[in-house]
């Protein structure tokens, strides 16, 4: 059955909370459970945009095959669902198809769409209706929608005309230009099309005009009537037309979303033969050809951009013109005085031969962002969902009860070690040989983000999970082992661990990917580290493996650019071995962002231990907070100062900020006066390159390179406080920071209202 079903009879209530119930099978007690009376499903969207882009709809995939758990025997009817963002307010949705024999499709409003943001989809069970309405109007006007036609239906008014809805709430309903012909427009299936290139959406969409009799320039798509749009002026400022299409005209072009029947009075998004344009005012202003889209192509036209005003063509969410647009002034305000032609002039002509799906206006100027996210929100893997406690049977609890009292930290990226010994009932053999069946959760069942850093099924494997409150009162579950072993469970987006704590870049140097030639950035794909000549040596780190610089092995992370703005904090792991003690004469670099001494840099100098600075000036003393040494000391003294050990990997943190800067060493600020150190000069140039164990022009061998190994280097927006310091140290070295609890076995999880 497919239908559009946007009917809820209740108005908004109180938001329900799922409560878990877990049993084992081996208790026979299962029998006397109730039965499921609500399904839960959190929601991720890894693959989204680094810019958060507000009140954003997203399109969600609805089906037993893409939602582990969900039944449509349960729920039947759209009216049995809704959703919630993870302060469990509601959230409104648009439910585009509802199909019990396939994939239904339903629009929500995400608050903040980022890489980071979950929302939750509950569906109440036995066909029992939903506590909250669905609100759908709301999808589409808070996010600044001016129309949006789905394409999928043709409905019949009071006097017997015929017209496809706006879902927007604004009223814009588009009628049938030509009630006498029957066949067109018509909704037709569009998963088979004409062409060989897919559809981006299941479900429907209007055919305008097919077959052979019809012409481009006959009569035919849809017409919002003038007096509907006249008094609307759209000036966001700026707005946009956009629509999936999929036409079939050999020459000449036809019409997506028009204002009007001659060029000087509308404002247009065309389709030709091998391209799309929008124009007005008797001119083109921007007309674009999207190579290899001689199928189904998301089109769309942002009007009146900037204080330049620019137009803009995209095809497929990506923008085909650059700045090369025209600079219209009567597009930053338009009003479209003639009504509106979906697939044709408002006069009827030139209609589109072929099809189109999802036509909207937007009475703002999108941005890049925006436009693409549209476009990636349309394909199969941008909602990925995550996985639920009740689909995993071994678990067990970690508390961080050695946290000092007090202390809260905001998304903290905790580390949790996993060993095969068996211990707080995990093993590899209960585990996906890659550990990708691990999962965290916080009080509530909500999924948490994590990481797996490395994975060694004979020893030590070592995950960050990200918590949104770690204090010393915090519990957080890890579960593994799929009750049902075909079940698939979707990919983490690891970086989110780091991005949800202001991490810019995160080297874990424990393993070495030949995909990309070097050691991965764990925030993004930008700045991996690449060996410069021979790739360091594998060593035992301070959390997993670690890299062997030793004087020789530097390594560089090259990417588009990043520019610093203070405060920001960087943080590494090294050692020197005791083989290499001799070796450590003059100041190697740890991390570096330039050339030489004039750039940021944390490094180790012989006389002074741990320093951090960005100065030219070539007197030591000078350099940002360290443990001076004092007249007369000997260098094993000032060593001794600066808490340097032999053979033991240290910590060091700087914090980079231009009148309060700090440097931390094992968890600790080390003392300093202010005398001893000066202000940070402003990094506003771009960095390009990053020096891991050298400077950004290292070359094996080099004076300037670091003679030991290091581990973890992190940059941080913002300034790392003392309590996230000591217990990032804390995390890494005490074996009793975590409190590690085991969980029964679980063979049946209920979920309860």
């Amino acid at each position: 059955m497919t239908s559009r079903n946007n009917k809820f009879s209740m108005g908004m209530g109180g938001n329900y909370r799922s409560l878990l119930i877990a049993a084992a099978v081996a208790l026979g007690a299962a029998s006397a459970l109730p039965a499921l009376a609500e399904y839960k499903c959190e929601l991720s969207f890894p693959s989204a945009s680094s810019t958060e882009l507000e009140n954003f709809p997203v399109l969600v995939r609805i089906s037993p095959a893409a939602l582990d758990g969900f039944s449509y025997a349960e729920c039947p009817t759209a009216s049995c669902l809704w959703f919630t963002d993870r302060n469990d307010e509601t959230l409104p949705f648009d439910v585009d198809t509802w199909d019990t024999t396939g994939e239904s499709l339903v629009w929500v409003s995400v608050p903040s769409l980022s890489t980071t943001a979950t929302i939750t989809m509950h569906c109440s069970a036995n066909s029992v209706e939903a506590p909250v309405s669905p609100d759908s109007t709301n999808v589409w006007s808070r996010a600044g929608y001016y129309a949006v036609w789905h394409m999928n239906e043709i409905l019949e008014d009071g006097e017997g005309k015929h017209y496809t809805p706006d879902a927007s709430g604004k009223g814009w309903h588009a009628y049938k230009q030509d009630e006498d012909d029957a066949n067109y427009p018509v909704p037709t299936n569009n998963a088979p099309t004409v062409t060989a290139h897919p559809t981006p959406l299941t479900g429907t969409a209007m055919n305008i005009a097919c077959g052979a009799g019809k012409a481009h320039y006959v009569k035919g798509g849809f017409l919002v009537p003038a007096g509907v749009t006249s008094s609307t002026t759209l000036n966001g400022p700026g707005f946009v037309f956009s629509a999936i299409v999929n036409a079939r005209q050999t020459a000449s072009y036809s019409r997506i979303i028009t204002t009007g029947a001659t060029y000087s009075e509308m404002a247009n998004i065309s389709v030709g033969s091998d391209d799309i344009y929008c124009m007005g005012g008797n001119s083109y202003h921007n007309k674009a050809n999207p190579a290899g889209s001689t199928g189904w192509v998301c089109a769309a036209a942002v009007f009146g951009r900037g204080s330049t005003q620019k137009t803009f063509i995209f095809a497929d969410g990506v923008n085909l013109t650059g700045s090369a647009g025209g600079n219209p002034a009567n597009y930053t305000s338009h009003k479209p005085t003639k009504g509106i032609g979906l697939g044709c002039f408002t006069d009827g002509s030139y209609s589109l031969n072929g099809y189109i799906d999802e036509a909207r206006i937007r009475n703002v100027a999108s941005s890049d962002e925006w436009v693409a996210a549209e476009y990636a929100t349309l394909q199969p893997g941008f909602v990925v969902p995550m996985a639920q406690p009740s689909s995993l049977s071994r678990g067990c609890t970690i508390a961080a009860t050695n946290l000092a009292a007090g202390v809260v930290l905001t998304n903290f990226p905790l580390m949790v070690k996993l060993t095969a010994s068996n211990k707080y009932g995990f093993s590899y053999a209960d585990a996906a040989v890659d550990g990708s069946d691990v999962r965290f959760f916080d009080a509530n069942d909500k999924p948490l983000y994590h990481e797996v850093a490395s994975w060694n099924q004979a020893g030590e494997s070592v995950l960050y999970v990200s918590v949104p409150r770690l204090s010393r009162d915090t519990v957080v579950t890890m579960r593994w082992h799929k009750k049902n072993p075909s079940a698939v469970l979707p990919p983490m987006p690891a970086s989110a661990v780091w991005t949800a704590a202001g991490y810019k870049f995160v080297w874990h140097l424990d393993r070495y990917d030949s995909t990309i030639g070097g050691y991965a950035n764990s925030v993004s794909t930008n700045y991996p580290a690449k060996p410069v000549g021979t790739a360091p040596t594998v060593v035992a780190g301070a959390q997993g493996s670690a890299a062997g610089i030793y004087g020789d092995y530097p390594l560089l992370a090259q990417g588009a650019g990043y520019v610093f703005s203070q405060p920001f904090s960087v943080s590494c792991w090294s050692r020197y071995p005791a083989s290499r003690w001799d070796c450590a004469s003059g100041s190697g670099r740890i991390w570096t962002c330039g050339t030489n001494n004039q750039a940021a840099n944390i490094f180790f100098n012989w006389k002074q231990g741990f320093v951090m600075g960005d100065t030219n000036n070539s007197d030591l003393a000078k350099y940002l907070p360290f443990q001076k040494a004092a007249a007369g000391d000997t260098d094993e003294q000032t060593k001794a100062k600066s808490r340097c050990k032999k053979g033991t990997w240290q910590f060091v943190t700087g914090v980079y900020q231009s009148t309060s800067s700090k440097t931390y060493l094992d968890g600790v600020l080390i003392p300093q006066d202010s005398s001893d150190y000066h202000q940070l000069d402003t990094l506003s140039t771009s960095r390009t390159v990053f020096g891991l164990g050298g400077f950004t022009n290292a070359q094996p061998g080099d004076t300037g390179n670091f003679q030991g190994e290091i581990d973890e280097i992190r940059i941080r927006s913002g300034v790392a406080s003392a309590d996230w310091v000591k217990a990032e140290y804390d995390n890494a070295t005490d074996a009793g920071f975590l409190k590690i609890t085991r969980l029964p076995v679980s063979g049946l999880t209920v979920f309860v209202r």
